[in-house]
């Protein structure tokens, strides 16, 4: 669920990247319970076995920088959950056995869970959304302190997703999006607005590639929008990390004049715009991003009218 947003990161940063997985195999060195329709009910889901022994020899054949973990906790053959400290020492044993000199390790830590199917009971009570939220300390997955500490273990870097769907109470709308695709997974809609905080929570260094342009856009206002006053901009870029976004104006005697220097949000880029400080007329309103080694990126042209 978050191969979009990682694979905009890795273009962005010009990283290649690599994805190596399979449902309801966690990378834990640990024995699994079959999934529904694999071999007998509670018994030993082997293919999983199968899976990490050729994953592993993968890994280590491409002999990579970075190792991005990602998993969903399952339970043991016989229907039996691990202890933290069992499920920390099988997350310790996978990074373990990745024997690339210099590999380093990165683990996105489980959603909160709300319920069993939160789009249905977003179904059954359209009208209470609040009734489709749980507090936050019952959300939160028990075995993310455990593997918080494996990877720390190894010097790596633990990504806490909480912040980016709770406060006090997780809920399963968050603006204008629903969150839960069902009870383990994200909408796609929702993980897309997510990509800046995932680059900028994964760090990863930005492209030497001095020309290297990024994707940007101007989201707010929209074409012909006739503004006066103070107005919000909004805008959107395909990566976070060591970026810089103004927007800038062209027209009447400007061209591209820098008219304010955008902040970071959960949702894109944002600032306000005084529009007094600019005679009354027709322009165009562009962002432009930028990194601190001369990447750049200037988005369409979205014409404006001043009116004050």
């Amino acid at each position: 669920m978050w191969f979009q947003n990682i694979d905009a990161v890795a273009k962005a940063a010009h990283w290649k990247l690599w994805y190596i997985g399979k449902s309801a195999c966690p990378a834990e060195l640990l024995p699994t319970m079959n999934p529904p329709g694999f071999g007998p009910l509670y018994g030993s889901y082997r293919q999983c076995n199968q899976w990490h022994t050729v994953a592993i020899a993968k890994i280590n054949r491409l002999r990579p920088d970075l190792v991005i973990v990602s998993q969903e906790v399952e339970a043991a053959p016989g229907n039996l959950y691990y202890t933290s400290n069992q499920w920390r020492a099988g997350l310790a044993d996978f990074f373990s056995s990745i024997t690339v000199p210099n590999v380093h390790f990165d683990v996105i830590g489980n959603i909160p869970t709300i319920s069993h199917d939160p789009p249905l009971c977003l179904n059954a009570h359209p009208d209470d959304v609040p009734a489709c939220s749980a507090p936050r300390a019952k959300a939160i997955n028990s075995y993310n302190q455990a593997e918080a500490e494996a990877v720390n273990s190894v010097g790596g870097r633990y990504v806490d997703v909480t912040p980016w769907f709770c406060s006090a109470t997780c809920t399963a709308v968050i603006g204008d999006y629903q969150v839960y695709y069902d009870g383990y997974h994200v909408t796609g809609a929702y993980a897309a607005t997510l990509e800046g905080v995932m680059s900028g929570a994964l760090q990863l260094p930005a492209s030497t590639d001095v020309d290297w342009h990024l994707s940007a856009r101007v989201v707010t206002p929209a074409g012909g929008a006739a503004l006066s006053g103070t107005t919000v901009l909004d805008a959107w870029t395909g990566f976070r990390a060591g970026v810089h976004v103004q927007f800038v104006l062209t027209g009447n005697g400007y061209h591209q004049t820098v008219v304010a220097t955008a902040q970071p949000s959960l949702f894109g880029w944002y600032a306000h715009w005084n529009t007094t400080s600019v005679p009354n007329g027709t322009y165009i309103l562009r962002s432009r991003a930028q990194t601190s080694n001369n990447g750049s990126g200037l988005s369409a042209g979205v014409p404006v009218r001043v009116t004050n």
